[in-house]
């Protein structure tokens, strides 16, 4: 619906009608929407939003490790910390439909 805000790394179902705000990293499905769970824990949710890894170059993000949230976290803190990372600028925001 409009007006509505969907946080970073969110997750929302098929066919969700979302009628509410919907938290960075959270799961949602149903009509109304309604809170599945959440991807991750709250720490890793934070270190992520902070992290800001989805404005990074997109060839340096598919050198890094995804087998654990842990192990991402450390390799993208080190990363960012040493000034390894090339930033981009994004001008808009898309919103992408999935049909398999």
């Amino acid at each position: 619906m409009s007006g509505v805000n969907i946080g970073d790394g969110a997750i929302i179902g098929r066919g969700a009608l979302v009628t509410k705000d919907v938290d960075p990293y959270e799961i949602v499905g149903g009509n109304p929407a309604k809170r599945i769970k959440y991807r991750f824990g709250k720490d890793e949710c934070k270190a992520l939003k902070a992290s800001k890894w989805w404005m990074k170059d997109l060839g340096e993000l598919r050198k890094l490790d995804y087998t654990s949230i842990e192990r991402f976290l450390s390799v993208v803190d080190n990363v960012i910390k040493e000034g390894r990372y090339k930033s981009i600028k994004i001008e808009r925001h898309r919103v992408m439909n999935y049909i398999p």
